[in-house]
């Protein structure tokens, strides 16, 4: 019993060569790095990746954010992805810059499964994560998810170590962390509530009621004063971040926006629908890792580990949060991966403790012992299919046969310079041509939310000389069919492929010609200039 018992303390197992454990973190890492190597292109360009890289070609091209291109990110993400861009000018590596970025995320997730239940939980915790779907789809995705987490996990950790060591340079990191998390994506805002119940901790916990009421006048004081510096490293960096910009537009695309598309999906009767089925592709993709982390969740507990409450409260914050977040997406179900793969850490933990001294614990533990060896066992069966299901992606990377048919087209009828409108930003960022900066995001969101009108898109549309219209995602047909009559009557020609059409030749174009010509014919033809496209 007294091995198990010592993984009530992460503290204990420091004792253990360090050099052992971030030799194990390593190995985590290097595998990590191969998986994303194999299966870089193993998983089709998202809608949200196709946007986040339209920005990056705006940006690129003089346009500026918020005023001009539209974003409904806060700033910290898209300046990391025009940052990483002018760093390294690929798409892939835009990806090792993002797999890079989220990877820190599981070495802090790993460092607090190390403080609940030592090493070798936190190597476990860190490899479980490394091979979730989610993750390794996500860390090499052009997406603000994962980064966000990472942040939001860093800034727990941190008030971790404020709570045991008691200075304030971490308490004051960990708001700045919460920052970074909300201006990356305001997907963590619970952890503003979590890392404030950390704090109260450390001068609550180990005092009776009767001290706690004997000595509230001076803990008031303390405790005061340690929400207000946090509080002051919180909000500073967020109103640095909004005086660069220009914040009416920010506001409005960052906040706004999502109101709206709330207000608009919460009247769907298909609210609760589309959590559980969403629920059941997060249990689905982890079938086995849940329930070892519901294991390692009841020795947290049966152990009385240090860490167990403000474990328990992290989890209610973040079911809460995914009960209130509209709209859901499967992404969204990845705040719960950190907090999984900590009990599952615990879990392979605990298991390790029972197998080693397997003879002499009680019957209890025994047989949680040989449950979570079956878990771990029924998961290792399943990595092979789940492999395999990556594998597959390979073949049908890239554009579609009928995308590409599109594309073909496009290049032949437009020039390098040219634009195009569409609610497509993949087909976008394929064709090589811009979309209006007003355009660079035609989401669901924004459509459904009444962000973008008829009007809107009418007047963007006669003030751009976009030759190509390719509303090919049926977004803009679906909730704005009149626009899509109004490009009939404008636009000269159709192209029909597969199942879609693009729409060409824009009517009452003024030509912005490189070489200025006048050349009247018989007729209502005019030569008014030529450009050449080397």
């Amino acid at each position: 019993m007294s091995a198990l018992y010592s993984l009530q303390d992460g503290e204990e197992n420091r004792r253990r060569p360090t050099v052992l454990y971030w030799a194990g973190m390593g190995v985590v890492l290097l595998v990590a790095m191969w998986i994303h190597w194999a299966f870089e292109a193993a998983f089709p360009m998202s809608p949200d990746e196709g946007i986040h890289l339209m920005w990056i070609r705006l940006v690129e091209a003089g346009y500026v954010p918020y005023s001009q291109v539209y974003i409904t990110y806060p700033p910290l993400y898209p300046l990391f992805l025009i940052w990483g861009w002018k760093l390294w000018p690929t798409l892939t590596g835009l990806r090792w810059l993002t797999f890079g970025y989220t990877f820190a995320g599981v070495v802090v997730t790993a460092l607090i499964a190390r403080r609940v239940a030592g090493d070798i939980a936190s190597i476990a915790a860190a490899a479980f994560l490394s091979m979730a779907p989610e993750f390794v789809f996500q860390s090499r995705a052009i997406l603000g998810e994962l980064p966000s987490i990472s942040w939001s996990v860093l800034a727990v950790w941190l008030a971790m170590v404020y709570r045991d060591g008691g200075r304030r340079l971490p308490l004051i990191l960990s708001a700045i962390s919460v920052a970074c998390s909300l201006l990356t994506k305001v997907l963590s805002p619970f952890v503003v509530p979590l890392v404030l119940f950390i704090i109260l901790t450390r001068h609550f916990e180990g005092r009776s009621w009767a001290e706690l009421l004997k000595d509230w006048r001076a803990l008031r004081r303390v405790i005061l004063a340690d929400v207000l510096w946090w509080g002051c490293a919180l909000i500073t960096p967020c109103i640095l971040a909004l005086v660069v910009f220009d914040v009416g537009a920010l506001v409005q695309q960052v906040v706004g926006q999502r109101l709206s598309a709330r207000a608009a999906y919460i009247q769907d009767s298909n609210y609760w629908a589309s959590r559980l089925e969403r629920l059941g592709l997060f249990a689905s993709d982890n079938l086995w890792v849940i329930p070892l982390a519901v294991l390692g969740l009841v020795e947290t507990l049966v152990h009385r580990m240090k860490e167990r409450f403000t474990l328990l409260v992290w989890l209610a914050l973040a079911v809460l949060m995914l009960l209130i977040h509209e709209p859901i997406r499967y992404k969204h179900f990845t705040i719960l991966m950190p907090l999984m793969v900590i009990w599952t850490g615990v879990a392979v933990a605990n298991l390790w403790e029972g197998v080693v001294h397997f003879r002499g614990v009680p019957t209890w533990t025994k047989a949680a012992t040989a449950l979570g060896l079956a878990f771990i066992l029924a998961y290792l069966a399943r990595l092979p299919v789940v492999i395999q299901g990556w594998q597959a992606g390979l073949e049908v990377a890239g554009p579609s046969a009928d995308e590409r048919i599109a594309l073909d087209f496009i290049q032949k009828v437009t020039l390098h310079d040219d634009c195009l409108i569409t609610d497509d930003m993949q087909l976008a960022y394929w064709s090589g041509r811009l979309v209006p900066p007003e355009l660079a995001e035609v989401s669901n969101n924004r459509l459904m939310g009444g962000e973008l009108t008829v009007d809107q898109l009418v007047d963007i549309s006669s003030r751009y000389n976009c030759q190509v219209v390719a509303a090919v995602s049926n977004r803009i047909p679906k909730y704005l069919p009149d626009y899509m009559e109004w490009v009939k009557q404008n636009y000269l020609g159709r192209f029909h492929y597969g199942e879609d059409d693009l729409y060409v030749a824009k009517a009452h174009t003024q030509p912005d010609a490189v070489f200025p010509v006048r050349v009247e014919f018989k007729g209502p033809i005019r030569f008014l200039g030529y450009t050449l496209d080397f």
